[in-house]
């Protein structure tokens, strides 16, 4: 393997300067820099994001291969790349390096990908599909709890989609020895919290005619009203939420029913809502797939199919609407601290197996 020691220098200094999502202006640089000094790919820098081109005269196809690069906060609200997004960068800044001077008879695009935690980064790269002729879709993400080496698939949905919502409650506030002369919602939110108990485990819902397909899931991740004023009957009030499900269409239905509901429970209050961190599901072309891993397994990887979709989300599920895609999983250890852990950090043994995996993609 090319210049490994480098590329996981390239991955500690990442790991150094951790970023939030939409903000990776540090972390493009080390990478553009990396890539110029180590390798002769051409280098296309759209500025909040940029990718690299591999290209051949009379190629027979363009795949494009993507990395992401952001950052998430730990417990303690600090940046830290508790998701191993440095260490995908660097796999892929390795497989430019391992790729200098070597034809394989088709193009090869290299995206690097901002802002996959908060679900913009991909839709902010899709101009790339009306610039490069593209094929084909890949992507990878580390994964604890699942053999380390070894190369999971799920054709069909891999990774629910999810999304964020926040409910607000207006009602009106008074001095709290006369809560009658106020509207207090906490009572409103009370009893939403309380519809939405059982969906703390995966359920399916009905909504005006429709019934889901697939269970739906809902987390609860804040409840806010009033605070420690003891003489004031507080007047608004907000509930924050994470709902999701293996179908798109599913967790719409699941949506417009918690509206309705919020709007039937809070009668007499102004109710709107915001939507966050919206993720569409990942689908991997059951083709592509069988042919990817049939290709892997030919370069002498260990491959498993996955019999359930990972509940958590994932924006490369766009490029799916563009070209037949497809997502690995490469384990990095059943006893390795889960992503999002503070104990958390990529393990750079296996940068080596994740280069390995694209060569074996590319070389197919």
């Amino acid at each position: 393997m090319k210049e490994l020691d480098k590329i996981i220098a390239l991955r500690k200094k990442l790991h150094s300067h951790p970023e939030p999502s939409n903000h990776e202006r540090k972390s493009r640089e080390i990478l553009k820099k990396f890539i110029v000094e180590n390798s002769s790919i051409e280098l296309v820098d759209k500025g909040d994001w940029f990718y690299c081109v591999h290209r051949e005269e009379g190629a027979s196809e363009t795949i494009l291969i993507r990395a992401d690069h952001d950052a998430i906060l730990n417990s303690k609200g600090e940046l830290f790349h508790g998701c191993g997004h440095d260490g995908h960068s660097a796999i892929l800044a390795g497989t430019i390096v391992e790729i200098e001077g070597k034809k394989f008879g088709k193009n090869i695009i290299f995206l690097f990908q901002p802002a996959e935690e908060n679900g913009t980064g991909a839709k902010l790269c899709t101009p790339i599909f009306k610039e490069e002729k593209i094929d084909k879709v890949f992507g990878l993400h580390n994964m604890a709890g699942l053999k380390k080496g070894t190369i999971y698939y799920k054709p069909g949905v891999s990774q629910f989609a999810s999304q964020g919502l926040s409910i607000d409650f207006q009602g009106r506030q008074s001095h709290a020895s006369e809560p009658e002369k106020g509207k207090n919602p906490v009572f409103a939110m009370a009893e939403l919290v309380s519809f939405l108990e059982p969906f703390n485990e995966l359920k399916k819902v009905e909504y005006k005619g429709r019934r889901t397909q697939n269970p739906v899931l809902c987390t609860i991740v804040e409840i806010a009203c009033g605070g420690k004023n003891f003489g004031i009957n507080p007047g608004k009030g907000v509930l924050s939420l994470t709902i999701r499900s293996e179908s798109g269409k599913d967790l719409q239905t699941f949506k417009d029913k918690i509206i309705a509901k919020a709007q039937e429970l809070g009668e007499g209050l102004s109710i709107k809502y915001e939507e966050f961190d919206v993720f569409g599901e990942t689908c991997c072309d059951p083709h592509l797939t069988e042919e990817s891993v049939k290709n892997l397994q030919k370069a002498g990887f260990k491959t498993e199919l996955m019999e359930e979709a990972f509940r958590g989300s994932e924006d490369f599920g766009v490029y799916g609407d563009f070209a037949p895609a497809v997502f690995f999983y490469l384990g990095i250890g059943e006893d390795y601290p889960p992503l999002h852990s503070d104990e958390y950090e990529f393990p750079d043994e296996t940068i080596e197996t994740g280069i390995g995996l694209w060569m074996a993609l590319i070389e197919a």
